[in-house]
């Protein structure tokens, strides 16, 4: 298992936080998850003050002509053990006047980006809106019986 994919599982797994379970060894298992999560926010932390790619976190960045939204993605958090996936999200959140119709494959050249910084990832991660929209959209494919 590369990085990646296990920032991605310790992503889901903090996400699933809010839901009830019955088993007594969850907390442990999610103040453990939790720690990782947040030694994985300083990691990232400390290698964009060593090493900051092309374009800084925290800042804004004007979009160019045949730019996307993974291109810049990378250019600011490439160097991080963040999930690119999960930074590209944030971006189309914080910025929805920069995308044709919300669509991440069309960027208006021109347009000002406000890329994020590690604490508006962790905002977003921890937010209880973006997990309590989840979990109703996956509700609403539940059966139900009487």
């Amino acid at each position: 298992m590369n990085a990646k994919m296990i920032n991605c599982f310790i992503l889901f797994f903090i996400l699933m936080l809010p839901f009830k379970m019955s088993y007594a060894d969850v907390g442990s298992a999610n103040q453990h998850a939790l720690s990782v999560l947040m030694n994985e926010f300083k990691i990232a932390k400390r290698a964009l003050k060593a090493k900051p790619g092309k374009i800084v976190p925290g800042q804004r960045y004007t979009i160019a002509k045949g730019d996307t939204l993974k291109g810049i993605a990378l250019k600011a958090y490439g160097n991080t053990n963040l999930s690119i996936r999960l930074v590209r999200n944030v971006i189309m959140k914080n910025n929805p006047k920069a995308f044709f119709r919300g669509n991440e494959n069309y960027l208006f050249a021109g347009k000002v980006l406000k890329i994020p910084s590690v604490d508006d990832i962790r905002k977003h991660v921890f937010s209880s809106t973006s997990t309590t929209k989840r979990s109703r959209a996956n509700k609403r494919n539940w059966l139900r019986f009487p």
